[in-house]
């Protein structure tokens, strides 16, 4: 995996705890199993019992770390551990959830960027860029006078959101509402 200068991937909290289990933090186990974890797993080709067995016993929990160690190529991991947590483009930051509100953007803590709901969502504060994110999950995308929102659950409703950017003009992109909505 490479990274490239026509697109940008960023890294969010889900990923990080991912290189985290992998690299000997079991802390962040529970947490990614029961937000999308065991999806992934069974994505990578490994039987999700094991992912649901994790939650029960700390061998279980080793084997199911162990596969994963040993199914995710380390080039896929080592891309995502360096994947950027935001980029800033223009008048614009990219970022998985937000920015600690009247914080320097070279200041700003890993974990916010990664994780932060409140303050930020509830800011009114100038930043010094507009920050599109994702991390809080919304019905619709919403544009602020600070921030843009473009969490709309994807995951869970199918509905997946972008926004478009061009000169001062923003519009959304989202698939389409699928039959069981």
């Amino acid at each position: 995996m490479r990274h490239s200068s026509r697109f940008h991937c960023l890294r969010g909290n889900h990923e990080q705890a991912l290189v985290d289990i992998i690299r000997g933090d079991r802390s962040s186990l529970r947490f990614w199993l029961d937000y999308g974890g065991v999806e992934t797993v069974a994505s990578w080709g490994i039987d999700p019992t094991l992912a649901e067995e994790a939650g029960k016993s700390e061998g279980a929990a080793d084997r199911l770390i162990a596969e994963l160690a040993r199914t995710i190529p380390g080039d896929m991991l080592e891309w995502m551990a360096s994947s950027p947590s935001h980029v800033c483009l223009g008048d614009y930051m990219f970022v998985h959830a937000g920015i600690r509100p009247r914080r320097a953007i070279d200041r700003q803590s890993e974990a916010d960027l990664l994780w932060i709901r409140e303050p930020f969502l509830s800011s009114r504060a100038r930043h010094p860029y507009m920050v599109v994110h994702g991390h809080s999950e919304i019905a619709e995308p919403e544009a602020r006078s600070n921030r843009i929102g473009i969490d709309t659950g994807a995951y869970r409703t199918g509905i997946l959101t972008a926004v478009g950017i061009e000169d001062d003009e923003t519009w959304f992109l989202q698939t389409g509402r699928p039959a069981w909505l």
